[in-house]
């Protein structure tokens, strides 16, 4: 399968396009897509890219950015 194709459907949130309320956050390590509504339902990480000795540093800078 196409690497790129198969990126997207993974990672959809990485790439579909921001409404007006949206916001995205893009680290080498995560993405993070924070949508519409204030709820944690609204807002997901994905595309993890780190070492199991960085979840706890990851988990705070996405905890601090997330409402």
């Amino acid at each position: 399968m196409n690497t790129m194709l198969l990126e997207l459907a993974e990672n959809a949130n990485t790439y579909t396009p921001l409404g007006p309320d949206d916001e995205r956050v893009v680290t080498d390590r995560y993405v993070l897509w924070m949508g519409r509504g204030d709820a944690p339902a609204w807002n997901v990480a994905q595309r993890f890219r780190f070492s199991p000795g960085e979840l706890a540093e990851v988990r705070e800078e996405i905890d601090a950015l997330a409402p």
